[in-house]
């Protein structure tokens, strides 16, 4: 399912500042939209450039260079579905819940740093969506399959990034309905 977030007969053209956290998130938004995406200047990093691959693993259609990224088709149907993150737990957190809307399961790994790293709420997110995965210890390695993403309520009392709600704020954009986020909000007294 898709939603078209800019009418289709025009060209819409965004600048803005180039960082890691930006490029992740517009490799994503181009890798779900249906038409052409054209990224210029995007930031090349390490993380990025394993976003980059990972998107492309997943099935997404990318030509790059330097210079400029074009997405000519969304993802969906796996290329390779062992998917290598390196160290890079942004790229897990925003590319895990869109395993849900491929085609067959992927497995998501990386270097023993990442598996180190907590994914549980991301997990147990997924779980209540209905999508099913199997963790190492509510980590990476982690092979997510494929399934209907619902939308509805979705609770967080804590979370260890606010890349997790990122994420699934992406991912609503092919859900079948809307999603609702509640936060619950820690609070420290000292004295």
């Amino acid at each position: 399912m898709y939603r078209i977030l800019a009418p289709e007969q025009k060209e819409l053209c965004i600048t803005l500042p180039t960082s890691k956290s930006v490029t992740h998130r517009i490799f994503i938004l181009a890798a779900l939209n249906k038409g052409k995406t054209i990224v210029e200047e995007p930031l090349i990093a390490e993380d990025t450039n394993l976003t980059l691959q990972a998107l492309g693993n997943m099935g997404a259609v990318v030509k790059h260079n330097m210079h400029k990224v074009e997405f000519r088709q969304p993802l969906g149907k796996v290329n390779d579905p062992e998917i290598f993150l390196g160290n890079s737990g942004s790229s897990a957190r925003f590319l895990i819940p869109l395993a849900a809307f491929l085609d067959k399961p992927v497995r998501f790994a990386g270097i023993d740093r990442l598996h180190e790293r907590p994914f549980s709420e991301l997990f147990s997110a997924l779980q209540v969506l209905g999508i099913r995965s199997e963790t190492t210890d509510n980590s990476l390695p982690a092979i997510v399959h494929p399934g209907k993403m619902n939308g509805g309520k979705l609770a967080f009392a804590r979370l260890p990034s606010s890349q997790i709600i990122t994420a699934f704020m992406l991912a609503a954009l092919w859900m079948q309905k809307d999603r609702k986020f509640q936060l619950e909000v820690m609070t420290q007294l000292t004295m």
